[in-house]
This record gives C-alpha cells, structure tokens and sequence, in this order.
C-alpha cells in the first residue's frame, strides 16, 4: 500500500511540475547528397575522363508527430517520428565524351527518429532553439526509378539543429521551425553523407 501511495504521490508531483503536448507537423524539405551520385556512373566510365558532379538539391516532403516533454517553463525534451523524403539530382558531364550528360535522380524515404533538446526565450509565446540527434529506417531508395535499396545501408543517423517559433493560444500551440538535417553514415559507398533543409509547420495540444 505505501507502495502504490508513493507511486501514486509521484505522478501527481510530476504531472504538476511537468507537461505532456503532443506534436503534428508537416513541411518541405530540400536535400542532397555527397560523393559520387550512386553505382550506375561505372556504366557510362570513359577511360581518361573525369567526371564533373553538379548536385542540386532535391525538394521533397515531411509529415508526422511526435510530443514534447517540458521541465521547465524554457525547456523541453522533443522525439518525433516522421515520414521523411530526402534524394538528390545530380548531373554527370564529361567533356571529353563532347558534352554527353546523365542526368541522375535519387529518391531516399526514410522513417526519421529525432530527439531534439528545445531551449525557449520566453515561456508563453517565444522564439526557439533546438539540437540533437536523427536515427533514421531507410524504407526505399530509388535511382531514376529503379530500386537499389538492396545496395543500401538500412539506416541512417546524425545531427539536427534549428529553429523556430511558439505561436500560444488558449488550446493550441501553432509553430513554425525550420531544421537542417546532417547524416553521418555512408548509406551506400558512393554517398558519404545526406544534407537536408527542412521548413516546418505544425501544431501542439
């Protein structure tokens, strides 16, 4: 029984000193890789050429939710779990084969798993930072089209930091946060690491 009263006791002190929101969201991403655009360069190799990447970045899209864990008025621990479409369009171009270019599309989805420590100005409505780190499940990669993600890692991880803004209302809490998302791992041999740009909008209850 002192147990139970103790357990009890516990959770009531907790939920009083800390607060529980949950988290949806959505937004536009622009990412892209570096290193060498994947595999299919080998088929179209000319001896004596060098190849010269141009990498754009690639737009994409994110959504899903996550909560926040505040304990204090201006700070608060986040983990998300997000749909997460990343990729890259390079263009291949070897002089030497008189201007012949491939271009090359990579699309890369992904589960993202962030845990983002959020540092608050203010403690209502307030401008933000946040830092911390991705582990992302690789779902599908595709080239052009065609699936290769036989030929890739099955996850990814690294670093997030960003941005953003608390809009308080009497039941809600709108924001808007932008992120920039650094992968640490190579997925595939030819691509040392994935960059990311993300623009967000979302909403807490």
């Amino acid at each position: 029984m002192k147990k139970f009263l103790f357990i009890f006791l516990s959770i009531f002190l907790a939920s009083k000193a800390y607060t529980l929101e949950f988290k949806f969201m959505g937004g536009a991403t622009l990412s892209k890789y570096t290193g060498w655009p994947g595999p299919c360069l080998i088929e179209i190799y000319i001896e004596g050429c060098n190849f010269l990447c141009q990498k754009n970045y690639k737009p994409g899209f994110l959504v899903g939710g996550g909560f926040e864990f505040s304990f204090s008025k201006k700070m608060a621990f986040e983990i998300d779990w997000l749909y997460f479409q990343k990729g890259c369009k390079t263009k291949p171009c070897c002089p030497a084969a008189k201007g012949i270019t491939v271009p090359i599309d990579d699309t890369l989805n992904v589960l993202s798993i962030p845990a983002l420590l959020k540092i608050k100005f203010q403690p209502n409505s307030s401008p933000y930072v946040l830092s911390g780190g991705e582990f992302s499940i690789i779902l599908s990669h595709k080239m052009n089209g065609e699936d290769i993600t036989e030929h890739t890692q099955n996850f990814d991880y690294g670093l997030v930091l960003g941005g953003g803004f608390d809009i308080k209302l009497r039941e809600f809490t709108f924001f808007i946060e932008g992120r920039y998302h650094l992968g640490l791992r190579n997925i595939m041999p030819s691509v040392r690491e994935t960059k990311a740009i993300v623009l967000l909008l979302g909403f807490k209850v």
